[in-house]
């Protein structure tokens, strides 16, 4: 895995397998800087891009990997909505999307139950995007996933 810092503070990492002769796993984090939220991909942006627009732009939840539904840290709670891609048989694109401690107990403090489990994914903001080999998250994320009963192939909007 190689790990390079883009002109605009965002992380680009690449994982490449000599054995197979193929770069596996590709991850673009945002720094969290205004200036680099652009992501390459259409109406898409780090930091202001939420989980919600993601399942409006592809009509679905997409599937996550049953030992990756969230990662929870001391500072926030992540989610990875996958999707397979459209006339690329075994790549998976990953929307990495969290939302802040802070902001979780902002929500609590002023929402029902309900009113959160309903709105949540408003909050939740694009931080990374990946595009992986399938073989290679089943080996390093486990290969049971759940998928959501519209889950598709997309195409990716490209700037």
């Amino acid at each position: 895995m190689t790990k390079w810092v883009l002109p605009n503070g965002n992380d680009l990492s690449v994982t490449y397998n000599s054995e197979t002769d193929r770069i596996v796993y590709m991850e673009v984090d945002w720094c969290k800087k205004k200036s680099a939220l652009g992501t390459g991909l259409a109406k898409k942006q780090f930091g202001t891009t939420s989980l919600r627009d993601i399942r409006k732009t592809f009509k679905s939840n997409g599937f996550t990997y049953a030992d990756r539904v969230f990662l929870k840290t001391p500072k926030e709670l992540v989610t990875f909505n996958a999707f397979e891609l459209h006339n690329t048989p075994n790549i998976i694109a990953v929307f990495i999307t969290s939302i802040s401690q802070e902001e979780q107990n902002k929500i609590r403090a002023l929402q029902t139950d309900e009113e959160i489990f309903d709105g949540i994914s408003d909050s939740f903001k694009l931080v990374a995007v990946a595009l992986a080999d399938e073989a290679y998250l089943d080996k390093i994320w486990g290969a049971k996933k759940i998928y959501d009963p519209t889950s598709h192939p997309i195409e990716l909007p490209i700037n």
